[in-house]
């Protein structure tokens, strides 16, 4: 079956960057609503049955994947010592960490950062939708 919804995609990419923690996302195929589920529980407390097929669970990003996406725009960085800073930076345990605190050494990076990481997850979001059948309105 084939969806034509009206999404808020803002609240689609919070979903794809929650990581795995205690909250589940849930595209309603029905209203394009995001819901956010924690216990089992839609956040706003209505009674809904997750189980439901108009009920789509929604993907997150993992670790590896937010990885891959540092990596991708540190090969786009011209200056060399940005670039090497950056590589630097995301080298073993914390490395999420040491990678946000060497931007914010270099606001135009920074910026171009938070740019070129919206567009990648957005990348995977209009993926996501094309696989699960979703076009936007």
């Amino acid at each position: 079956m084939s969806y034509h919804l009206k999404i808020d995609l803002s609240d689609l990419m919070e979903a794809f960057e929650s990581g795995s923690g205690e909250a589940e996302w849930y595209l309603d195929r029905d209203s394009g609503e995001v819901i956010m589920v924690v216990e089992g529980m839609p956040i706003d407390e209505r009674d809904i049955d997750l189980e439901e097929e108009r009920y789509l669970s929604v993907p997150t990003i993992s670790s590896r994947g937010s990885y891959a996406i540092m990596e991708e725009f540190i090969a786009t960085v011209k200056d060399d010592g940005v670039r090497t800073d950056l590589e630097d930076a995301i080298k073993g345990k914390g490395a999420f960490r040491r990678f946000k605190d060497v931007l914010n050494h270099y606001p135009e990076d920074r910026k171009r950062w938070f740019a070129f990481k919206e567009a990648a997850v957005m990348q995977e979001i209009m993926a996501w939708l094309a696989e699960e059948d979703i076009t936007l309105m």
